[in-house]
Formats: C-alpha cells, sequence, structure tokens
C-alpha cells in the first residue's frame, strides 16, 4: 500500500496486486478523507478478496454499477411520469371535491 500525490497535489491511498497474471492498482481512497487505518482496513478486506480469487477492481465496479443502476431506476422517465401522473390525479380528484356544479 501507498500513497500516491499527483502533480497537483492530490493524494490517493493505492495499493499495487497481481492478479491472472497481471500488475493492477486498486485506488483505496482519498487522503485525508480516507485515514491510514481506513486505508489499512480497505487494504486487509482486497488482500481477502485476493485470497478467494476475486478481482477487488472488478467487485468495486460491480457494486458502482449497481449502485449508478438504483439511482438511474429511480430518476428514469418512467419513474418520472408516473409520479407526474398520479400527482395530476390526486390534484384532478381534490379541485373536483371543491369545485361546486353550477344549475
Amino acid at each position: 500500500m501507498f500513497l500516491r500525490v499527483t502533480p497537483k497535489g492530490s493524494k490517493y491511498w493505492q495499493m499495487a496486486y497481481r492478479f491472472d497474471g497481471k500488475q493492477k492498482i486498486f485506488s483505496i481512497g482519498v487522503y485525508p478523507t480516507v485515514s491510514l487505518a481506513d486505508a489499512r482496513q480497505r487494504r486487509d478486506e482486497a488482500k481477502r478478496l485476493l485470497d478467494q480469487g476475486i478481482d477487488p477492481n472488478a467487485k468495486k465496479q460491480a457494486e458502482v454499477k449497481e449502485l449508478k443502476a438504483k439511482r438511474d431506476n429511480t430518476r428514469s422517465f418512467k419513474s418520472v411520469t408516473k409520479a407526474w401522473v398520479f400527482y395530476q390525479k390526486e390534484m384532478v380528484r381534490r379541485l373536483s371535491s371543491y369545485r361546486i356544479e353550477s344549475p
């Protein structure tokens, strides 16, 4: 595990590992948001995944993709239009109860 410092001054906790014969780098988090203790804990979790034969980067990407899918599903066109139609029906129902029919 090491702290990579970019030319602009950003600092990232990273871990080098080998998976399927290829050298890879796992980004653990941004320093100081992720403390040294947290970075070590995340490194240990990544090592456990490697021991189980799971690529930590692939698992992280799958989790991110799942979160994006959930977020996009809540903001999809279909869900927004359903909410809008429900709101409009409710408003019409409320307005019709206040409307008085003239003779």
